[in-house]
């Protein structure tokens, strides 16, 4: 249940199932929004097979409308 004020945003992240479609790396996400953007949050620490789908929720603060999203592979800006 989300708390007051906050949003609950729900990724579906997918690799493909070519070989080597996947990464072994952390992966991080960011969601860029009209009124601000989320926290960066790990999607995995361990990289993603090929051919794997996973749901992500990242809970924060309302962003407004969702402009973009960032993908890296280091929590850094």
């Amino acid at each position: 249940m989300p708390l007051a004020g906050r949003t609950v945003y729900e990724v579906e992240v997918k690799t493909r199932s070519n070989i080597g479609a996947g990464t072994k790396a952390p992966l991080f996400i960011q969601i860029l929004g009209s009124d601000g953007d989320t926290v960066k949050k790990v999607l995995c620490e361990d990289g993603y097979q090929a051919g794997e789908t996973e749901k992500v929720e990242i809970t924060g603060k309302d962003i407004g409308n969702i402009c973009g999203v960032k993908i890296s592979m280091t929590n850094h800006e």
